[in-house]
C-alpha cells in the first residue's frame, strides 16, 4: 500500500451503548469517524459538534478529540486509522477540515469497500483498500475546494435546461440519489429535465461508466445493506424502501451483486461489529 503514499492500520464497526463515549485522546496516524446511527456530541481540537447519521470526522495527528453518546441513543460508527507517508497528499489534506456531512459524497460506501477488503483478504486487497482511502481524500479535498470557490465569487446557476453533456448526466444522477426508491426510469427522468432519452442514456453511460440501470441497481442494493447492517426492518420492509417491487426481485438482485442472500449478509455483518479489521502484512 505504501506505493500510493498511504498505509492503512486497522478498520473497524463499532457501537456504543446509550451514554458511551470516546474518552479525549490523541495519536500519531489520521483516523475517520463515520457516525452510521446515533446522537450526541464530538470534541475536536477543543470545538464540538453535533453527532447524527451521516456525520463523519477526519481526525489528523496529534490532534485531541472524542465524543459522548446522548443518554437515550446507541451509536454506531465506522472507524479508520491509517498513516499519510507522501508528502503531496498531506499538503492537500492540511486544508481539509474536521467536520463533515456524507450528502452524496458515498463517503461511507467506500469506507465499506475498504472494511470489506480488509475482512476477505483476497488477491491485491491491500491496493484496492488504499485507492478507495485514495478517492475518499480527494473527494472531502474537492468538497472543501468548491466549497471555498463559491464563497469567493459568484456563481450563477442556470435555472433551465443544459447542453453540457456532464451537466446534463450530473443531473439525471441527482435524480436518481433523490428518488431511488420510486418507481424511476429514464424516460420519466428524460422527459421532467426536458432531455432526449437516447442522449441521456449516452452521456450518462459515458460519465459514469455504467447505464442508468446498472447505477439504479447498484445505489438501490446499496442503500439495502445499509438498511440490513443498521435496522430491523423486515427484508420485505427493506426491499419497498429500496425500489424492489417484489421481496423476489429483490433477493434476485442482491444475491446476484452480493453473492449471498440479503439474510446471509445481514448475519454476516451483525457478527462483524467490534471486529478489529488489520491491514498489516
Amino acid at each position: 500500500m505504501k506505493e500510493f503514499g498511504i498505509d492503512i492500520q486497522w478498520t473497524a464497526r463499532y457501537q456504543y451503548q446509550q451514554g458511551g463515549n470516546l474518552h479525549i485522546h490523541d495519536h500519531s496516524f489520521y483516523q475517520m469517524i463515520y457516525f452510521v446511527d446515533g446522537s450526541g456530541r464530538f470534541s475536536l481540537d477543543g470545538q464540538d459538534y453535533p453527532i447524527a447519521p451521516g456525520a463523519f470526522f477526519f481526525i489528523k495527528p496529534h490532534v485531541r478529540h472524542g465524543f459522548t453518546a446522548h443518554r437515550a441513543s446507541v451509536i454506531k460508527t465506522l472507524d479508520l486509522k491509517f498513516h499519510i507517508i507522501n508528502k503531496e497528499l498531506e499538503l492537500l489534506v492540511a486544508k481539509v477540515p474536521g467536520s463533515h456531512l456524507d450528502d452524496g459524497q458515498n463517503v461511507r460506501a467506500l469506507l465499506e469497500a475498504i472494511r470489506n477488503e480488509g475482512l476477505t483478504k483476497r488477491p491485491y486487497f491491500s491496493h484496492l483498500a488504499a485507492l478507495h482511502l485514495l478517492q475518499l481524500l480527494y473527494l472531502i479535498a474537492r468538497s472543501q475546494t468548491e466549497l471555498t470557490q463559491q464563497q469567493t465569487a459568484s456563481l450563477p446557476v442556470p435555472a433551465g435546461m443544459t447542453y453540457e453533456p456532464q451537466e446534463a448526466a450530473r443531473q439525471v444522477e441527482s435524480m436518481i440519489q433523490a428518488h431511488y426508491a420510486e418507481d424511476i426510469t429514464l424516460h420519466s427522468i428524460a422527459a421532467q429535465l426536458g432531455y432526449d432519452r437516447s442522449y441521456l442514456s449516452r452521456v450518462f453511460r459515458s460519465s459514469y461508466d455504467c447505464t442508468f440501470s446498472q447505477y439504479l441497481r447498484r445505489l438501490r442494493i446499496g442503500k439495502a445493506r445499509e438498511l440490513l447492517a443498521d435496522t430491523s426492518f423486515s427484508l420485505k420492509e427493506i426491499a419497498e424502501r429500496t425500489g424492489f417491487k417484489t421481496i423476489y426481485h429483490f433477493n434476485r438482485v442482491f444475491k446476484e451483486l452480493e453473492g449471498v442472500s440479503p439474510g446471509g449478509w445481514r448475519q454476516k455483518e451483525q457478527g462483524g461489529v467490534r471486529k478489529d479489521v488489520y491491514f498489516g502484512e
